[in-house]
């Protein structure tokens, strides 16, 4: 019989599968992005890069508050604790 969540034991350690896989998909997926790099050039500067990643991290921001506050209508400020 399978029990959720399953965890490596190694060592008397237990490793937690999520974080392995997780990590995983991380190295592969930049190991991926760095070979399609190499392959083409560039075709945005570091100016539009450095606006895109600021975006990137507004956005992540205000709507993982939004959402908390859907999960949590009762929290009349959502973005102050």
């Amino acid at each position: 019989m399978m029990t959720f969540p399953i965890d490596f034991h190694i060592a008397g350690l237990v490793i937690d599968t999520h974080l392995v896989f997780e990590i995983l998909a991380y190295l592969i997926g930049f190991k991926y992005y760095s070979s399609l790099r190499k392959k083409a050039p560039d075709k945005i500067t570091s100016e539009q890069r450095l606006w895109i990643i600021i975006g990137g991290a507004l956005a992540a921001a205000i709507f993982s508050k939004l959402l908390g506050f859907l999960e949590h209508p009762a929290n009349k400020t959502p973005f102050i604790y």
